[in-house]
């Protein structure tokens, strides 16, 4: 299998520095890449309108969200596509996505993929951090091969000297499918799904990386293939972060959690969750791209109904072959920043050109 890495952020980036008297700073890349992370005239603070922009600035009074950064996700086909790169260009990898040099794009917020994805190259195969059915002691849990290379790489991000922590979020696609029935997460194994998960962030702890952030399940509203997708609905995702907020406390793990985890066009579901948890239980909620029609002002009347809990745009697709254009990273980035979204990510963080790194029947053409 011939591999290849593909970075995700191609696209037009205005970067606001601290207000100086010159003002913001802005770098630009555009299609034709005649301007790769480019110097360019920023807008000029305190106009309401800028000739160099076509933008016009609405209001430049007050506070709204705090930004925690940018960037895409980790899978099992990103960290096998880095690891066929030659140690140097590990290295300078590493240095272009997470350093703060001028050659830098300086992500400051991450997602990994917690076990398997549909990007799990065929070659791996199905796993999770315990395959042995019935295992409800979780004797048998073990981070297993593609685990281990997964936190390996997280830790080499974490370690890159840098000003800032990189915002480290991890997002469950599925739990082992023994602990399942029909899609579902049986009742009985509502307790093992919690030490579940505390044993995964202990373990990734020992090995010297920190989950800031974690959902409990990506797409909750979606069914697909057993070994990557769980049907969760909004009460069973209430009783879950209760369930999970306690067990975290009692093993003294900080590891906050975000609800819900997809579409804008079902708002209901992380209302409910926030409506049915105590305060603090849920700090924050995720939202994906992938609505029909999606309106991201959805992120607006979310904020204006619980003004204290964080959202972020936590998934929109970046691959070939489906007729999207360039500047749809940039409306994606920008849609959810402009309705309160305190950062954004892409996936994926690097894939194939050969669109074969993803798992039979799940996601392709994936650049």
């Amino acid at each position: 299998m011939k591999l290849a890495f593909a970075l995700f952020m191609v696209g037009v980036a205005a970067s606001w520095g601290a207000t100086t008297s010159g003002g913001a700073t802005c770098t630009s890349t555009n299609s034709d890449l005649s301007q790769a992370l480019s110097s360019c005239s920023a807008p000029t603070w305190g106009l309401a309108a800028d000739s160099n922009w076509v933008v016009t600035i609405y209001d430049q009074t007050g506070d709204r969200q705090t930004i925690d950064g940018f960037g895409a996700a980790w899978t099992d086909a990103t960290v096998e596509v880095f690891d066929s790169l030659s140690a140097e260009s590990q290295e300078q990898l590493l240095g272009e996505l997470f350093g703060d040099s001028d050659d830098s794009i300086s992500m400051k917020l991450s997602r990994h993929t917690v076990g398997q994805s549909d990007l799990t190259p065929e070659d791996i195969g199905a796993w999770s951090y315990d395959e042995t059915s019935g295992d409800t002691e979780l004797n048998d849990f073990a981070l297993t091969p593609p685990g281990e290379a997964m936190v390996s790489w997280l830790k080499r991000m974490q370690d890159m000297p840098s000003d800032y922590d990189i915002t480290l979020l991890g997002s469950i696609w599925s739990i082992p499918t023994w602990m399942k029935q029909n899609q579902n997460l049986m009742w009985e194994n509502r307790y093992v799904y919690t030490e579940y998960i505390a044993k995964y962030l202990q373990e990734f702890a020992a090995r010297g990386v920190k989950v800031d952030a974690l959902t409990l399940q990506n797409e909750p509203l979606h069914l697909g293939p057993p070994e990557w997708t769980m049907f969760m609905d909004s009460s069973y995702a209430a009783i879950l972060s209760n369930l999970t907020r306690t067990k975290l406390d009692a093993y003294g793990i900080d590891t906050k959690l975000w609800a819900y985890d997809h579409n804008t066009d079902v708002p209901e579901y992380p209302q409910y969750v926030l409506d049915n948890t105590p305060a603090n239980t849920v700090e924050a909620v995720a939202w994906h791209c992938y609505a029909s029609n999606v309106d991201w002002t959805v992120l607006s009347a979310f904020h204006q109904a619980n003004p204290s809990v964080s959202q972020y745009m936590t998934e929109c697709w970046l691959h070939l072959g489906t007729g999207e254009g360039f500047f749809d990273l940039p409306n994606f980035f920008t849609g959810p920043l402009q309705n309160y979204a305190s950062g954004v990510l892409a996936w994926i963080l690097g894939g194939s050109v050969n669109y074969d790194v993803g798992f039979p029947g799940g996601s392709v053409n994936y650049d």
